[in-house]
């Protein structure tokens, strides 16, 4: 009887409510056939029980889909697609510059290397760590990015500064061989570290002098230091940490009792950045905006206020603090991520596309999938994907 209620219920639903089947997004097939050739790629997909289960049943699907909306033999997009996305994430190391550090590294030897700073250093409670992107090894030249670890405190260079650190040991990052564990290698990959080092006397370190950043970094963290200042200003101690980890996603002066405590209570997600905050920006400066645009098209023009302007003027003026909000949070991979999503939606409210938001949602998918392939390892992206798709 519960079974017989259960398929009941569920044939009363696709009845009302045609199904991705029936009327499949064109985006869907697409997203489908690229993600298998992604998911045949990475190991990660060859940890299940049947190896190369769920690449060969996402690409059987997408044809299914091309299938079913044309009535013809799957075109070939399918199946390049599904061949570009098993190539994409080797295409950073098929295009690598012939004096990239990774082909001049030599692990274990003490080395030197010069470059610059781009970003302000990260101080945590033991360490520093610092973005270095490279000119030279010793005296080659080179590039790339290296993660520089210093262990005692010193004085911390700035962004924009120009300096070399000596005596330093690099390194490929590398993960353990452990069944299940954290991809250390890949995350640093994703942040665009291609190796690290550890610097244990701050002596060996130098400053040789200033350069000019570029606007669209002096900009930003211009911008990110005045705001810090008026938040430590008005929120001092504990209560402002708090504030700029959850707004900023600046965790690094908080306790660490406090960060446990957060852990524990699985509310650590409120303290980065993600479609949660990007979301409630979007939907509070639309709300906001929505009454002050309406009345002001009623005033100037009512044919347009009567018309049903007013959602397409709000969509894209809630764009504007959308992205200001992306710019003092800096270039973080879940923000931008997040960022191309909400993006997406209100470029969909704008051209008359409310009802196809799941295709504007697959294509904002697809595009953080091209810019960033490894992205599908990411369980911050498979939640938040499957979330939104879920609503």
């Amino acid at each position: 009887m519960k079974t017989l209620a259960r398929k009941n219920f569920l044939t009363r639903i696709l009845e009302e409510r045609p199904g991705i089947l029936e009327r499949p997004p064109p985006m869907l097939p697409f997203l489908l056939a690229y993600t298998s050739g992604i998911c045949a790629f990475f190991p990660a997909s060859r940890q299940f029980i049947v190896p190369g289960a769920l690449p060969l049943v996402l690409f059987l699907f997408s044809l299914f889909l091309v299938h079913e909306k044309t009535r013809k033999f799957p075109p070939l997009a399918v199946l390049f697609l599904t061949g570009f996305g098993y190539l994409a994430p080797t295409l950073p190391d098929l295009t690598r510059p012939s004096n990239h550090i990774l082909n001049h590294i030599q692990e274990g030897h003490s080395t030197s290397v010069q470059g610059l700073l781009f970003s302000p250093p990260r101080v945590l409670e033991d360490r520093t760590y610092y973005l270095l992107e490279l000119e030279s090894l010793d005296t080659r030249p080179v590039t790339g990015t290296v993660r520089v670890s210093v262990y005692k405190p010193h004085t911390a260079f700035k962004a924009g500064d120009r300096v070399r650190f000596n005596k330093i040991r690099l390194k490929i990052p590398r993960n353990f061989k452990n069944p299940g564990r954290f991809d250390y290698h890949l995350y640093l990959k994703s942040r665009g570290v291609d190796a690290t080092g550890n610097i244990s006397q701050p002596e060996t370190m130098e400053k040789l002098g200033r350069f000019a950043l570029p606007f669209w970094h002096a900009g930003p963290q211009q911008l990110r230091s005045r705001l810090l200042e008026s938040m430590e200003k008005l929120f001092p101690g504990e209560e402002g940490a708090l504030l700029k980890a959850m707004v900023l996603g600046m965790k690094d002066s908080l306790p660490a009792e406090v960060r446990e405590t957060y852990i524990a209570t699985g509310l650590a997600h409120l303290m980065a950045v993600s479609g949660l905050h990007i979301g409630f920006v979007a939907v509070a400066s639309y709300f906001l905006l929505w009454p002050v645009v309406f009345h002001g098209l009623l005033r100037l023009k009512p044919d347009s206020a009567r018309a049903g302007h007013t959602r397409k003027v709000t969509a894209v003026l809630c764009l504007i603090p959308v992205l200001f909000y992306m710019v003092v949070v800096g270039a973080k991979v879940s923000s931008l991520r997040a960022g191309i999503m909400v993006s997406a939606f209100l470029l969909a409210v704008l051209f008359d596309r409310q009802n196809s938001l799941f295709n504007a949602f697959l294509t904002a998918g697809f595009a953080i999938l091209l810019w960033q392939p490894a992205s599908i390892l990411d369980v911050g992206f498979q939640l938040s994907f499957l979330a939104v798709g879920g609503i």
